[in-house]
């Protein structure tokens, strides 16, 4: 129900910024229920996929239509095909998924025109459980949390007309493809900022599909979305920092290995024959 999620968000905030102990901070993480309803959602996707992976046909529904069905469908999809979990992919996904099938960005999200008592962060959730499922297929994602981050700031800004209204009616009348900026422009002119450093389609593993566990540990906070106003709750080596530092030592491996491939190439193999290092390291 939409209206059970109008409570968590707030109780989140309260969580992040007044909780000083350890022990008060998991109780009160767990007494606002959150994660609890990111779990809840996962689970549901993760049965939808296994129902059609055993060769069953599902029908999804919720009341209304654009909420959870929304949710789940876009979330099964993108366990199933890797495409989805690059960044077109996603942009697909989500003009499919959600503003295709009428999704209420305005209503849901209090915008100027919206009606506050359908106020209920349903997108948010879906981004989250995107993060959540990542932290378990690191690799298996192009797009990294700053890019999440970023379409969760842009959807409540309002700054780009990608996600104004509450169907396409609404933002064809609006003429909103033609007065405003959409937001994938922006994917595509930061692509380097939001590209996962991590992501390698190569690997067999993330070819296929993907079953994220849902044992309790394996859903953390997510610090980079509700905790990144409050200093002392960061960690002190900042996102691009790391991806930078990746980015290095990746280049770096990358002129290693050219190197060798070229004593390889020149050497005689009696001079290999004698450095068996060489084959130890390339190996």
């Amino acid at each position: 129900c939409v209206c059970v999620l109008l409570k968590p968000p707030s109780s989140l905030r309260t969580v992040c910024r007044s909780s000083d102990t350890v022990p008060v901070f998991y109780a009160a993480l767990d007494a606002c229920g959150w994660l609890k309803h990111i779990r809840s959602v996962i689970d549901t996707v993760v049965r939808i996929v296994g129902y059609m992976l055993g060769g069953s046909n599902v029908i999804v529904h919720c009341s209304d239509g654009w909420d959870r069905t929304a949710q789940t469908c876009s979330l099964a999809q993108m366990l199933l095909e890797p495409y989805y979990r690059t960044m077109r992919g996603f942009a697909v996904l989500v003009e499919k998924e959600w503003l295709g099938f009428g999704h209420k960005f305005s209503d849901r999200n209090s915008m100027l025109h919206g009606e506050t008592k359908e106020t209920s962060p349903i997108f948010l959730q879906f981004l989250e459980c995107c993060w959540q499922i990542s932290q378990q297929y690191p690799r298996a994602f192009e797009f990294n949390e700053t890019f999440l981050v970023t379409l969760h700031d842009s959807v409540q800004s309002c700054e780009h007309g990608t996600f104004l209204g509450n169907c396409e009616r609404e933002r064809v009348e609006g003429e909103v493809s033609t007065r405003t900026q959409s937001f994938w422009s922006l994917m595509v002119a930061r692509e380097k900022d939001f590209r996962n450093p991590l992501y390698n389609v190569g690997e067999a593993a993330h070819q296929g599909v993907i079953l994220p566990d849902l044992s309790p540990q394996h859903f953390a906070l997510w610090t980079a979305m509700y905790c990144r106003w409050d200093a002392e709750s960061l960690a002190r080596q900042r996102l691009r920092e790391a991806q930078r530092h990746l980015r290095r030592q990746s280049e770096h491996s990358k002129l290693r290995v050219s190197y060798l491939r070229h004593v390889v190439s020149v050497q005689p193999s009696s001079v290999l024959a004698s450095a068996p290092c060489l084959f130890f390291f390339f190996f």
